[in-house]
């Protein structure tokens, strides 16, 4: 008997509280800064590597959803000044690439005024 009382109230508060004109629901959606999967894979691959490397990438100038990201990058038996380049060229022509992308004469991804970056590595290795 006490549980049926105890659901009756539950169920009267949450109909007042549904049905109460200054009662509003707010959803506050979660900021998205984290790399997709297959960028962190690589930036951890390479972290590990000997060779020379660089990655740069650019994420879309949006804070909530899904958020696409470009990026380029180069390992191998170079400069890092050189490797730094490579990586730098790569971002950019996808960076643009996606700039140009249209969907009905809609842009399909909003980078803003974003530029590739590129990605400090822990485990550096300066080859000549």
């Amino acid at each position: 008997m006490q549980q049926k009382h105890i659901n009756k109230v539950i169920f009267f508060l949450l109909f007042f509280l549904y049905s109460n004109a200054s009662f509003a629901w707010f959803i506050f959606p979660i900021p998205n800064f984290r790399k997709p999967p297959a960028l962190d894979r690589l930036i951890e691959t390479l972290e590990k590597s000997t060779e020379t490397k660089a990655i740069a990438y650019a994420s879309e100038d949006k804070t909530f959803g899904t958020v696409y990201w470009t990026w380029g990058h180069y390992a191998g038996k170079l400069s890092q000044q050189e490797a730094d380049k490579i990586a730098l060229e790569k971002c950019n022509t996808a960076l643009e690439k996606s700039k140009l992308a249209e969907i009905g004469g809609v842009k399909t991804y909003d980078y803003g005024d974003k530029k590739c970056q590129l990605h400090e590595f822990s485990n550096q290795n300066n080859s000549k």
